[in-house]
């Protein structure tokens, strides 16, 4: 994965929802609609682990494994490493000491990227930080937020950025209602992926779903660019100003 572009993954589980009473369906739509973004620019593509995924998981992780991110509880995630092991899992809650321990080692044989899901408030418990390679943060609540409400809730997933990049962590973003939002959320500094749902089908109905992904791929991207912008001018801002560089951790700017 190329580390200084901006990620996208899809986020199939809207049509798990939707095709949940017919399983023949579901993993026919499911399947298709991962080739298709796969093929038009998505990176990767997410999936939570329930019931009703069960079958078309199998599927997915024999066609495109490398590609294949999903969300899991900690009691389920040992097994699914053992016999699907997808690219990354992201553990929906924190996993007993020793299964984190088991979980550890067998991402480690079979290459997989462990996750923590965060819901943007307060940092992980160091032991399940220490073991993964990034963080998945759920911008729901904060796509809600509006105005000062919105700058404080910004604030605080900066400072989960800043707590993953003393992890080394990548983090990811998820849960973001529409393009609108996304676009918003593509300007904070330090983020690595986006995974979109909802705010993709709801486009891809009207425009298809190739020509959707491609049009998000190159609006967050821009969306980057300039987020990027903004924080090299504050940047300047401060050392023209004659700030020292002790205040260099506190401008906004991430070096990678």
């Amino acid at each position: 994965m190329n580390p200084y572009r901006l990620q996208l993954g899809l986020d199939l589980q809207p049509l798990v929802l939707a095709h949940a009473n017919s399983p023949a369906e579901l993993t026919r739509e499911v399947v298709k609609t991962a080739l298709t973004a796969l093929d038009s620019g998505a990176d990767h593509v997410v999936i939570e682990a329930s019931a009703a995924s069960a079958q078309v998981l199998d599927v997915l992780a024999t066609l495109m494994r490398e590609r294949l991110a999903i969300r899991v509880s900690a009691e389920q995630a040992l097994a699914l490493a053992k016999t699907l092991r997808p690219a990354q899992l992201c553990l929906l809650d924190t996993p007993d000491s020793a299964t984190l321990e088991a979980l550890v080692e067998q991402a480690e044989r079979y290459q997989i990227e462990l996750f923590y899901l965060s819901h943007g408030e307060e940092e992980a418990p160091r032991a399940l930080a220490n073991a993964c390679q990034g963080v998945v943060i759920d911008l729901y609540d904060w796509s809600q937020q509006r105005d000062a409400a919105r700058d404080a809730a910004t604030e605080t997933i900066e400072q989960l950025i800043d707590s993953a990049d003393q992890h080394d962590h990548m983090v990811y973003f998820r849960a973001l209602p529409s393009l609108y939002c996304a676009e918003a959320a593509a300007t904070i500094g330090g983020v690595s992926a986006i995974e979109l749902g909802t705010a993709i089908f709801s486009s891809a109905l009207a425009d298809g779903l190739a020509t959707t992904l491609r049009s998000a791929r190159e609006l967050l991207m821009s969306a980057q660019q300039a987020g990027l912008e903004i924080a090299l001018e504050q940047h300047d801002h401060h050392h023209a100003e004659g700030e020292h560089a002790s205040d260099h951790a506190h401008c906004g700017c991430h070096h990678h």
